[in-house]
């Protein structure tokens, strides 16, 4: 009985498991995330270990807001 119950669960769910996305604007890879900008926030984090997590928040915020080309707001603290 558990077989069939799981046929049948897998056999209505199958044509909404895989979708294939044609967008070109949607990249193929976070390699861009992972190798660009985590590792830039690590580095930060590794030259600033001694800081608590409350400016390591300040940091990151800082870091992103800058990489966007704006002031982060004053309420980080």
């Amino acid at each position: 009985m558990g077989r069939n119950i799981d046929r049948s669960l897998l056999k209505n769910a199958l044509p909404d498991l895989f979708r294939f996305v044609t967008d070109p604007s949607i990249p193929k890879t976070s390699n861009h995330v992972e190798g660009g900008l985590n590792a830039r926030l690590k580095e930060l984090f590794r030259c600033h270990r001694g800081f608590s997590l409350q400016r390591k928040l300040i940091l990151a915020a800082w870091y992103l807001a800058l990489r966007q080309g704006q002031k982060p707001t004053q309420k980080l603290y």
